[in-house]
């Protein structure tokens, strides 16, 4: 990647997006390294030139502990209306 601060992490397996816990709520995980070992990772830009990488697994993790994979296809249409 071409810098390093934090960038949101779009990780997905199949059909199924990675969020992070965050109280009662999930997020897309943010960070400098991906929350999980990742292949394929692209660079992106979001509104406002906000930092974001997509990338996939191979196979889907288990005990991500605060981390969970969901559903994407609803999740993924209003991501990305977000995006440039």
């Amino acid at each position: 990647m071409s810098n390093v601060n934090n960038v949101y992490w779009f990780i997905f397996f199949n059909d199924q997006l990675l969020l992070q816990k965050k109280g009662e709520t999930y997020t897309i995980p943010y960070s400098i390294n991906p929350p999980v070992p990742v292949k394929n990772v692209l660079e992106v830009s979001l509104l406002e030139d906000m930092p974001a990488c997509t990338a996939s697994v191979d196979t889907p993790l288990e005990r991500l502990n605060p981390f969970r994979w969901v559903c994407g296809h609803p999740t993924i249409t209003s991501i990305l209306s977000y995006i440039k």
